[in-house]
């Protein structure tokens, strides 16, 4: 399971499932670890080509307070400067809206709370 895993078509290897999705079941961990694709750095460094919704629609951000593929700490800062509702979920994955469900419908629940119009 510690492994690097290697999926046809990836380069490079996609992370250990532990890393990716390490609070479920090793066997979900490893399916959702395969299924998921590689960024690639064209993805991550388009420029947007349209104004950005976060600039006048609120924003919430779910953390997932032990992402091992976005740091914490980065998704923090992104949340932030997006001028976010914030809530980290201590001990949660990179999927957290997977392995805590319950905790994300009450997020989204609570974002839809406060801003019904």
């Amino acid at each position: 399971m510690h492994d690097r895993i290697l999926v046809a078509g990836t380069e490079p290897p996609l992370p250990p499932a532990v890393h990716f999705a390490g609070d479920l079941a090793a066997r979900d961990a490893a399916l959702y670890a395969i299924a998921q694709r590689p960024a690639t750095g064209a993805a991550l460094g388009e420029p947007a080509s349209t104004p950005q919704a976060w600039h006048d629609i609120p924003s919430y951000d779910l953390i997932s307070g032990a992402d091992r593929i976005i740091p914490p700490a980065a998704q923090e800062f992104m949340a932030k400067r997006a001028g976010a509702t914030i809530q980290v979920v201590r001990g949660a994955s990179h999927l957290v809206f997977v392995s805590q469900p319950d905790t994300t419908v009450a997020f989204i629940e609570r974002a839809v709370r406060e801003t019904a119009r």
